[in-house]
């Protein structure tokens, strides 16, 4: 699986199945597998909010750090980066606190607020 798999979706599809099954394969792939998988930037799909190529590229950079690899130039492009603060739908009142707090600072520097155990599967 590679990356610009995320982006393929139709309307109405949900890209945190594909998330996870990136996810799941990059956690069982081997370095090189896991290092070609993120070199190709994906392309722009209308039908997804930029705060998805956001967490994505979040998402990447902290793989890349946890995981010793080197970061795909790609998920510097200011593209990959918010400007208004970003918190999942069902965060609200103080948890939105908890999250500024403790979310990844590869997710903080793009104004994703997400959970510290964001990219933890089961």
């Amino acid at each position: 699986m590679r990356v610009k798999d995320i982006f393929n979706i139709s309307p109405g599809d949900d890209i945190e199945l594909n998330i996870s099954n990136y996810l799941d394969f990059f956690y069982h792939a081997c370095q090189e597998e896991r290092q070609d998988s993120m070199k190709e930037e994906p392309s722009y799909n209308i039908v997804i909010p930029r705060e998805n190529y956001a967490y994505v590229a979040a998402m990447l950079e902290k793989l890349c750090n946890d995981y010793s690899l080197q970061y795909p130039p790609w998920i510097l492009k200011e593209e990959y980066f918010l400007r208004e603060p970003w918190f999942p739908d069902y965060v609200k009142g103080k948890a939105r606190i908890y999250l500024m707090l403790y979310a990844p600072v590869e997710f903080l520097r793009r104004n994703l607020y997400v959970s510290e155990n964001v990219l933890t599967r089961v």
